[in-house]
């Protein structure tokens, strides 16, 4: 279908307002950023999780990014952007003992396709679902052998 011609002049004008992109759709629920280890040799894994799957940012590794430097981050470091926290990935060659095994807890809007995309990559995970309507996590794995929860984010009405 063709539109009629427009009966007016319209040039749209350029905005002056900095542009700002859109945060990523997964919210980290911690109060500050998230310190993990990473095995080295599995960065390829993480990127395909994190940013594959569960639709984190990845921020590059330069010691001039401004999001690093606001949180004094050195550059060596695997850093994935949320959109209220970063998780930071420091590089180790053995895995330390942990004193404790808590997730990394996660929501996400895609909760959905996320748990299809776990079938589909035939990645472990239990789903785990409570008494409370809506309690419904996935428990799994990352690439590294960190504990991650994902649950959906629902608006609160």
């Amino acid at each position: 279908m063709e539109l009629e011609p427009s009966s007016i002049d319209f040039t749209p004008l350029r905005d002056p307002r900095p542009f700002m992109p859109a945060l990523p759709p997964v919210r980290v629920i911690a109060i500050d950023d998230v310190r993990l280890f990473a095995i080295a040799g599995h960065e390829v894994e993480l990127d395909a999780f994190y940013v594959g799957l569960l639709k984190f940012e990845r921020v590059p590794a330069d010691a001039a990014n401004p999001i690093l430097a606001r949180r004094g981050v050195s550059a060596d470091r695997i850093v994935y952007r949320g959109e209220n926290a970063l998780i930071l990935f420091e590089v180790i060659e053995v895995p330390p003992e942990r004193p404790d095994y808590r997730p990394l807890v996660l929501e996400i809007p895609h909760y959905a396709d996320f748990l299809e995309a776990l079938r589909v990559e035939k990645i472990d995970f239990e789903r785990q679902r409570g008494l409370n309507p809506g309690a419904d996590i996935a428990l799994l794995r990352d690439p590294s052998g960190n504990w991650i929860s994902v649950a959906h984010r629902r608006p609160i009405m």
